[in-house]
């Protein structure tokens, strides 16, 4: 398990740039009257596990960030995975819908990137699995998707091998 939620590391006073690790916001309680709420701007970068990236766990992220920064005007978040499997991560990006991040409030402005970048992909298997996939699919070496999760708020998801 990663750091604990308790301990952010703060560059400014009202922009935070937080590097975190996605466990320490699903894994663990919220303390109770844990708040920032004169935070503002966030920005958070974050490794996660394949497993533990689905819709509850991120719809808890979302929840918790919500909790914890109250007044959040603007956000950037961007997710790497830690030891990718291409196969796995083509799965999720091509799950993911925009409920998923349906706790961050509408008012929050912003955008969520997943970019993963794969080396140790067989050409074959890839290009099989790929195969007549046209809505995802940009070029063959390359998957992508983009959607907003709320009026002022998207998400970048970009898987190259």
């Amino acid at each position: 398990m990663g750091p604990s939620i308790k301990k952010f590391v703060f560059t400014r006073p009202v922009g935070v740039n937080v590097d975190m690790i996605f466990d320490a916001l699903i894994h663990e309680e919220k303390p109770e009257n844990f708040s920032m709420p004169w935070v503002k701007d966030l920005i958070i970068s974050s490794n996660y596990e394949i497993p533990d990236f689905t819709k509850n766990s991120t719809q808890l992220f979302s929840k918790r960030i919500s909790q914890i920064f109250p007044n959040l005007e603007t956000i950037k978040i961007y997710f790497h995975c830690i030891n990718p499997i291409w196969k796995s991560v083509y799965e999720i990006m091509k799950v993911i819908e925009p409920n998923w991040f349906k706790n961050l409030s509408e008012n929050v402005k912003g955008r969520i990137e997943i970019y993963e970048s794969l080396e140790k992909v067989e050409s074959e298997e890839w290009h099989k699995i790929i195969e007549g996939d046209q809505e995802f699919v940009v070029d063959s070496f390359m998957a992508g998707r983009d959607f907003l999760i709320h009026q002022n708020l998207e998400l970048d998801f970009t898987l190259r091998c």
